[in-house]
């Protein structure tokens, strides 16, 4: 039966980290579509592309597929504006003899529909290569949390014996925090249009998570 439990509870936190992947992704999306209307798309997609291009370049250099990863992306980047060159040019021979205007108003459509398209590919690359960066950090948030854990149970043996106070209200509400704000660095991290180095958040979000879990096993009941 805790088993069953312990897996429902896991498929609940992978079903809300994907949830917070694809909502840092539509709000990643809807800041380039509002910088895409004032600024125009040659100036969105350049600043998207110098995105994905710096945030590739800080992948860890030990990691196998950095090389293959980055010639994907620019090989695709700089696919973008031949396509969408050729596509306006097809667009200017394609003409409907019934009335001018509806041409133009076509042609208009169509090119923002394939220049909509256009963005939420470069954003859905973006988005992939932020979340290879939080699979990488991984190792730095479980060796945090596995230190906060051993320091959490020696400051609960050392209470076990000189009866202090016991709260499994305390346990579970910072377990309930530490997911909600999980989720929120996810979210935060993917919809953030600009580009810095993992370490900067992942460092002090590691420590954080470290105290937590020390403080969350500390103060759990010693008496089950």
């Amino acid at each position: 039966m805790a088993i069953s439990r312990q897996t429902i509870q896991t498929r609940r936190l992978l079903i809300r980290v994907i949830q917070a992947l694809f909502l840092g992704w539509l709000l990643l999306l809807g800041l380039t579509l509002i910088f895409w209307i004032r600024f125009g798309f040659e100036k969105t997609t350049g600043f998207i592309q110098t995105l994905t291009i710096s945030q590739c370049s800080r992948l860890p250099v030990s990691l196998d597929c950095k090389l293959w990863f980055e010639e994907q992306t620019l090989s695709s980047l700089e696919g973008y504006s031949q396509h969408t060159q050729t596509y306006i040019n097809y667009l200017n021979s394609f003409h409907i003899p019934v009335d001018r205007e509806l041409n133009t108003a076509l042609a208009k459509l169509s090119l923002s529909l394939k220049q909509f398209w256009d963005l939420t590919r470069l954003t859905f690359s973006l988005v992939s290569i932020k979340l290879l960066v939080i699979i990488t950090g991984i190792p730095l948030f479980l060796l945090a949390i596995t230190v906060g854990l051993v320091d959490g149970l020696n400051q609960r043996a050392i209470r076990t014996y000189s009866l202090g106070r016991e709260s499994s209200f305390v346990f579970h509400q910072l377990t309930r925090q530490s997911k909600k704000l999980l989720l929120l660095l996810i979210t935060a991290w993917v919809a953030l249009p600009i580009s810095f180095s993992p370490d900067v958040l992942f460092i002090p979000a590691s420590l954080l998570f470290g105290l937590l879990a020390s403080f969350t096993t500390c103060r759990f009941k010693k008496y089950a």
